[in-house]
């Protein structure tokens, strides 16, 4: 039998890491808001301070997974505890993913300049980041309660941004057929949407995780997955 005191350092231990995983996901969540913001109002500096955020997310995924190491191998935890650890982990890894792709929506919003994007497809993009933007703030609450029923909520959630995805792939292929001068600018665009869209599957992956932590299980049910722009062809016009 452990002894009590060891047993409480273990869990401030434990609780320190999730904590960490939590203020990831906050930075994380505020970079992805900051690219957007950045790239819908045209704000260069904002866009410039949102690449350089992600130093800072970098450097305290690599804490978090340096303490997870070190946790397993000191404390030789149980199976449930052993799977918390790993999970935060994971979560983590995802979480990092999800800053190089805000990082990478920024850098295009500096490329894109200030010149002004096509009306349509930048609404469609913010409808776009506004979910993605969601299901993030939503799966990081559901880590913070370990909470498997929100978790796949938040998994079959996906394949709404999956449709937007898809239908955003649409308007820009139309646009492009139809005013090649802003082939530039929908290109770049459509780079951005895919960034949501893998933000979108980073979330749900996390999902995933948090089910396995609370009930160590996968979930039973294979995900749904919605996303058909890689179906998609420009329209062959007859001469």
């Amino acid at each position: 039998m452990q002894h009590p005191h060891i047993v409480r350092s273990f869990d401030d231990e434990l609780g320190a890491l999730r904590s960490k995983v939590g203020i990831l996901g906050e930075r994380s969540a505020e970079q992805l808001a900051d690219a957007i913001k950045a790239l819908v109002g045209k704000n260069l500096d904002l866009a410039r301070h949102a690449v350089l955020e992600d130093d800072a997310i970098d450097m305290l995924d690599t804490q978090i997974e340096k303490e997870a190491v070190s946790l397993i191998a000191r404390r030789q935890p149980m199976a449930i505890d052993l799977r918390e650890i790993v999970g935060a982990f994971r979560i983590a890894a995802e979480l990092e993913r999800i800053g190089d792709l805000a990082k990478n929506i920024a850098k295009r919003a500096v490329a894109l300049g200030p010149k002004p994007l096509p009306e349509p497809l930048v609404e469609r993009l913010d409808a776009l980041a506004t979910l993605a933007a969601r299901q993030l703030e939503r799966v990081l609450e559901a880590y913070a309660r370990l909470d498997p029923g929100a978790a796949l909520e938040i998994r079959d959630g996906d394949v709404k941004i999956d449709e937007l995805h898809t239908d955003f792939f649409a308007d820009a292929l139309q646009l492009i057929e139809r005013d090649g001068s802003q082939a530039a600018q929908a290109t770049h665009l459509l780079f951005c949407a895919k960034n949501l869209e893998r933000i979108g599957d980073h979330a749900t992956n996390i999902a995933e995780s948090i089910h396995l932590i609370a009930t160590g299980l996968d979930p039973a049910e294979k995900r749904r997955k919605r996303d058909e722009s890689s179906t998609l062809m420009p329209r062959v016009h007859s001469t």
